[in-house]
């Protein structure tokens, strides 16, 4: 488990253009289902991305573990990241496709097998490891691309927005599973969406975002209940 810390983190992609993120000081607490909810263009999937080190901050540093990772490379994070796009190769079946992450990690070939099975029975897709991804729908599509995500057991897993391309009914199944798998990993989950209600229900914590401000970041019941701000009320 890891917790994560923002310590006056700011973003500016342009001089020209106002800070994406603008001075966020937070902490992710070992464990929790943090979800960052907010409009488009707030900041919440560059707040995700720097944990991530696919972005640098302008200014301020970023924590994990009380380790300083604002300089590492993606790779020397135990971090994984879900997309909203599932990107999977398509030449290869589900079994494999899950596998090539422990591949490039160098994991001994007798662990694999073993270690692909696991995942494939943590996101219920045991029955499928030779189907290639044209043949699955895009919830199972989802969930073979959680499977990879997890299959290395990073410290945290990153989802951005990543059941916004599901209908409602498959959306809101998916909800349960993550919050089941979320239980049984232990890990930290960091969560990105524009849903209200996916935030609410999901989560340990929901922060809010407005125009690369972290408004309030609390339980859901004490956001709904007692909201810092007019915007987070009626947001």
């Amino acid at each position: 488990m890891s917790r994560i810390d923002f310590q006056n983190v700011c973003k500016r992609y342009s001089p020209e253009l106002p800070l994406t993120i603008n001075n966020a000081n937070i902490t992710i607490e070992q464990g929790e289902f943090c979800v960052f909810v907010g409009p488009s263009g707030c900041g919440k999937s560059t707040t995700l991305r720097m944990i991530a080190g696919l972005e640098q901050p302008s200014e301020g540093r970023v924590w994990l573990n009380e380790i300083d990772i604002t300089d590492l490379p993606p790779h020397k994070r135990s971090v994984n990241t879900v997309f909203q796009s599932y990107a999977l190769f398509p030449h290869l079946n589900v079994a494999a496709n899950i596998a090539y992450a422990l591949k490039l990690r160098r994991v001994d070939r007798s662990k694999i097998a073993n270690q692909v099975s696991e995942a494939l029975e943590m996101v219920q897709m045991t029955d499928y490891a030779d189907h290639t991804p044209r043949q699955l729908s895009g919830g199972q599509q989802q969930r073979v691309a959680l499977a990879r995500a997890i299959v290395a057991r990073p410290n945290v897993l990153l989802l951005d927005e990543p059941l916004s391309a599901l209908d409602l009914k498959l959306r809101q199944a998916m909800r349960l599973e993550l919050k089941r798998l979320h239980q049984r990993l232990g890990i930290t989950f960091v969560y990105v969406t524009h849903d209200q209600g996916e935030a609410l229900t999901m989560s340990d914590r929901v922060a809010v975002m407005h125009e690369g401000k972290i408004l309030q970041l609390d339980k859901p019941e004490v956001l709904y209940e007692r909201p810092a701000t007019r915007y987070v009320a009626s947001f």
